[in-house]
Order: C-alpha cells, then sequence, then structure tokens
C-alpha cells in the first residue's frame, strides 16, 4: 500500500529591500502582509520570522513611513491569526516582539549592513587641513546677528506680544531688501513665510498692513515672498510613537526639495509647536527635531527661524530670556541665536513716556553664539493700521509692527531729534520737517536718533 505523504510547500526566508529603496505603497504593503509572511512556517521557524519581522517593520516605522500605525499591535494580531500565540505561550511571543522592536530602534538604519570588507566601520576620523584664516569663508549672515545662512535660529515670546507681525515686517524687509526696521539685508532675500495656525487669508492681511504701512508695492517684493497657511497645507516632520518620537522622511525630503528648487534663503515656521507631534517636555524628541532643523538649513543653504512660545511664567520671573521657552531645553541647545521678547513694563513705560505698554515691546538675543552678545533690546511698536476693504472706507484693522523707542526720556536729547520723532519742536535741527512720502514719515537727514518711530500720515 502507498503511503501518502503530505507534501508542505517551501517557505523561504524573509527578505526586505534596502530602507533606501523604500516607498510609502512599499511600506505599507509590508505592513498589510504581515500575517502572510507569518503563516505557514515550522513552529522553530515562526518565531525567527516573527523577530525578522518585528525588527523591520519598527525600521521602516523608524524611518518616517507607518507614522500612523501601531506596529506592535499589528505584529501581535498577525501572530495570534497564524496561531503562534497558540502554539507558543502569549508571554513568549510578546517578548520576541518587544525585543526585536528594542533592537531596531537601537540600529534604525541597518547599520550593520553599511560595513565594508572584512567588517571595516563606516565611521573614519578626518584629518584637518590646515588653512590660512583669511581664506576661510565669512559666516554668511542674511538678516543683522539673527538669521545666518545654514543654521537655525528661534524666537521666543508670549502669546499675544506681537511676535508674528514682528516677522511679518521682517519678511517684507528681507524680500524688499529695505531696513524697515532698522536692518539693511546685504541683498533681497527669498522667504518662506509658513504660519501654521493662522489661515492664509489672515497672514495676506498682515503682510499688505505692513506694506500699506511702509510703502511698498509688489515690485519691492517681486517673486521673492512665498507664503503658506498649516490650514491649507499642514508640515509635520516629526510624530509621535510608542517609545518617544520618529522623523517624518518624505516631509523632510520634500521640504529641502522645494527649498532648493526655489532657492529660499529663509524659512520662517510659525509656530514651532505645530510642525511635530511629538511631546514638547521630550528632551530626546525635541532634540532630534531641532537638529533636523538644522540639518534643513545646512542641506537647503538657507537659515531656518522657528517661532516658539514661553512657558507659563512664575510670578517672580519679569524678564523673558532663553530659560523661558517652553517644553525641553534641548531645543534652545540646538539654536545657534535664540531671540527673546518682552513687553514693556510699567515702569519703562513711565520712564519713556509710552502712553499705552501693551502696544510696545522689545528684542535682544539672549543667546548668540556665532556672534558677540547684544548690549542692548530694540524696541518696537505695534501700530494699527486700516486696510479700507471695508464698506465705510476703514475696514479691518491691522496691528503693523513699527520701529519703537523705549528709551528714557533722559536718554535723549531734544536738540538731536528731528519733528519726525514724535514729541519733539518742529524747530529742532534747524527746522527741518519729516518728510511724508507714501504714506511714510521719515526721519530728517540731519537726525541722529540711533532709534526713532515711524510715524503714518493717518487716511482722513
Amino acid at each position: 500500500m502507498n503511503k501518502i505523504v503530505a507534501l508542505t510547500p517551501s517557505i523561504e526566508p524573509l527578505s526586505f529591500p534596502p530602507l533606501t529603496d523604500l516607498t510609502p505603497s512599499m511600506a505599507n504593503g509590508e505592513y498589510a502582509k504581515a500575517r502572510f509572511l507569518l503563516s505557514g512556517r515550522e513552529p522553530g521557524d515562526e518565531l525567527r520570522a516573527l523577530a525578522a519581522l518585528s525588527q523591520r517593520l519598527t525600521r521602516v516605522q523608524l524611518n518616517g513611513f507607518l507614522a500612523d500605525k501601531d506596529v506592535p499591535e499589528r505584529l501581535w494580531m498577525a501572530a495570534e491569526l497564524c496561531g503562534i500565540v497558540d502554539r507558543h505561550d502569549a508571554d513568549t511571543v510578546q517578548n520576541i516582539i518587544s525585543a526585536a522592536c528594542d533592537a531596531a530602534a537601537a540600529d534604525p538604519y541597518e547599520r550593520k549592513d553599511l560595513e565594508g570588507p572584512a567588517g571595516e566601520a563606516p565611521i573614519k576620523a578626518t584629518p584637518y587641513l590646515w588653512r590660512s584664516p583669511e581664506t576661510l569663508p565669512q559666516r554668511d549672515w542674511l538678516y543683522g546677528h539673527l538669521l545666518v545662512r545654514k543654521f537655525l535660529s528661534a524666537t521666543v515670546a508670549p502669546g499675544g506680544v506681537g511676535k508674528s507681525g514682528l516677522v511679518t515686517a521682517e519678511t517684507l524687509a528681507q524680500t524688499s531688501g529695505k531696513p524697515l526696521l532698522g536692518i539693511k539685508p546685504a541683498q533681497p532675500l527669498r522667504v518662506w513665510l509658513w504660519n501654521l495656525e493662522d489661515p492664509q487669508e489672515e497672514t495676506a492681511r498682515r503682510i499688505q498692513a505692513a506694506a500699506l504701512h511702509f510703502g511698498l508695492s509688489a515690485d519691492d517684493i517681486a517673486d521673492r515672498l512665498f507664503v503658506d497657511s498649516g490650514r491649507d497645507q499642514r508640515l509635520v516632520i516629526a510624530t509621535a510613537i510608542r517609545n518617544g518620537a520618529v522623523i517624518v522622511r518624505p516631509v523632510v525630503e520634500g521640504l529641502i526639495a522645494e527649498i532648493k528648487a526655489r532657492q529660499i534663503d529663509v524659512i520662517v515656521i510659525d509656530p514651532f509647536v505645530s510642525c511635530h507631534e511629538a511631546s514638547e517636555n521630550d528632551n530626546g524628541a525635541m532634540d532630534m527635531i531641532a537638529k533636523e532643523w538644522a540639518a534643513v538649513a545646512d542641506r537647503g543653504n538657507c537659515a531656518v527661524q522657528l517661532v516658539h512660545h514661553t512657558r507659563k511664567l512664575s510670578g517672580t520671573e519679569t524678564e523673558v530670556t532663553v530659560e523661558s521657552a517652553r517644553g525641553a531645553k534641548a531645543l534652545t541647545d540646538a539654536c545657534r541665536v535664540v531671540r527673546a521678547i518682552n513687553r514693556m513694563s510699567e515702569k519703562e513705560a513711565q520712564d519713556s513716556g509710552a502712553d499705552n505698554p501693551r502696544l510696545h515691546f522689545r528684542a535682544f538675543n539672549d543667546k548668540a553664539n556665532l556672534a558677540p552678545p547684544a548690549d542692548k533690546s530694540d524696541w518696537f511698536k505695534i501700530e494699527s493700521v486700516r486696510l479700507g476693504n471695508g464698506p465705510d472706507g476703514l475696514g479691518d484693522s491691522v496691528g503693523v509692527v513699527i520701529p519703537g523707542n523705549g528709551r528714557p526720556r533722559s536718554a535723549t536729547s531734544p536738540r538731536t531729534i528731528c519733528s519726525a520723532c514724535r514729541g519733539q519742536s518742529p524747530g529742532v535741527n534747524g527746522g527741518r520737517a519729516p518728510v511724508r512720502r507714501a504714506g511714510l514719515a521719515t526721519r530728517s537727514p540731519m537726525c541722529s536718533a540711533s532709534t526713532w518711530p515711524i510715524w503714518p500720515v493717518r487716511r482722513r
């Protein structure tokens, strides 16, 4: 009698394409086929396959794919449906998945596969090449000592103080190449302003109000300004996973490609909290995200400015500094320049004669690794500008940030300030009156004030 032998089809070991060749559709395919990849294996082989698949899917997620997937849960369900949990106890299966995921987290890029012949390590020390100091390229400062090409900067401020208005005015100064706030860029810059909170039309109101106040036209900006809203186009470069956070690699690569294609000089992210989904108090996650933005600056050959909120200040804290930034300190540690913004205090208002201190604020570089420390603050004022977009001819009122003066009144002599500066006699400096042009009041050529407010011609 012939014996009937059941033939089991041969199951090949798991193999996957290199992570560098992976696409989103390929990653989703591997995730979806988890159960199929584990089915039909011998009891001894199925545990090895489960460990290999656990490492693979974890690495795929750590490299920016499957950001919205629960990989451990998927692996457990696949093992359960394949009968692996029944043939082996649940603790064994859980321990294998956990250990494999941890091993992949420690080696997310499969560095063991990058070794050269005979196990040669890919890391090598580079001998230093001695160079004459005068031959070294200068740092490429783009806007004062705030923005420098290939580096990361941050602005830290409480809510409602005027930081978005300040960034808007600075953006117009950078794209026009004009010293609207007292700083003149070396040349007109190409700027990408990305407000991740407000709708596009609100950013447009700020831009047009500032342009109206400063007398700018479309020709001043040309094709150098790019503006996006997080409501229309999300920008999330990192997302949370069970054990921390992971960079969303396709988003970062797409961002860098667009920066290069548009030849962007400066990109502004406002606010920083909206560009990631990680815990702000996680130092490891914040360090990873900040260094990723620094990599964007380096690879995109641009300056990156992150606009960040302060934490809730205690009653004894009267000054916003770099230490006031919300969340983990790793963020500001990774920035080369950090600017702090403070609203005018009641005492400063009394000393300077300001009517409403809430309309005045000052900024200073509290952390300046690449330049000498700032020895004074720059003062700004919020001026209300009507857009003229209403039936009454006035329309929306938009706060525009202009240069201000928060110094004590005794610090400036009336004999050296022209009549463009409020509160001074029209006869100062030989009776030269301020020139009013395109809605602007400009200072007299003889004015020696280092900071002076620009007062707009009010519409009748």
